[in-house]
C-alpha cells in the first residue's frame, strides 16, 4: 500500500524502483539468481489490479532489473496507485547458475551490485546505491512486507 503522497504514476514508479533494489538486495544476500521479475499495481475503486512480467536469463544485477523495471512500467495503465508491488521468480542457487556464452557484461558491471551491498553494510543502508531516490522515497521510514521477519541488516 502506497503512502498518500505517492500514490501517482511518478510516486508508484519511484517505490517500485526502491523495492526492487531491496529485493535485489535480499537475492544476492541469499545467494540466489533469478529468471523472472513481475510488477503488480491495484487502484481504487473498482478499477481491479493490474499484472505483468519479464523473462530473462539469470541474473542479480541490481542496474540490469532497474532497466527491466523500466520497460515493465510502459505497460502499465494511467490509473491512480493505490499499491504497488515487485516479485522476482524463477529462483537459481548460485550453486546452479549458468553463465551465459554470449554474456557482454564486463566483470566491472557484476562486481558493481555486490559492491554497493558491501559499501551500504559498512556505513549504513542507503548510503550509495543506483541513483538518488526521491525525498518521499527516502524519507519512507516503513519496512516492506516479505512474508517474513526482516534481519537486522535490514534496518
Amino acid at each position: 500500500m502506497l503512502e498518500p503522497d505517492l500514490r501517482t504514476s511518478k510516486g508508484a514508479h519511484n517505490f517500485a524502483q526502491h523495492l526492487l533494489t531491496k529485493a535485489a538486495e535480499r537475492l544476492r544476500r541469499g545467494d540466489y539468481y533469478c529468471r523472472r521479475l513481475g510488477l503488480h499495481l491495484s487502484w481504487a475503486a473498482d478499477l481491479g489490479g493490474w499484472w505483468e512480467e519479464i523473462d530473462f536469463l539469470e541474473t542479480r544485477d541490481t542496474g540490469f532489473l532497474l532497466a527491466r523495471l523500466d520497460h515493465l512500467w510502459q505497460r502499465v495503465p494511467p490509473y491512480k496507485p493505490l499499491s504497488v508491488g515487485v516479485v522476482l521468480l524463477d529462483l537459481v542457487p548460485a550453486t546452479m547458475h549458468q553463465p551465459d556464452l554470449f554474456d557482454t557484461d564486463t566483470a566491472q558491471r557484476k562486481q558493481l551490485s555486490p559492491l554497493i551491498d558491501r559499501i551500504n553494510d559498512r556505513y549504513g543502508r542507503c548510503a550509495i546505491g543506483f541513483g538518488l531516490f526521491p525525498p518521499d522515497v527516502r524519507s519512507f521510514k516503513g519496512h516492506a512486507a516479505f512474508h517474513r521477519v526482516p534481519e537486522s541488516w535490514e534496518f
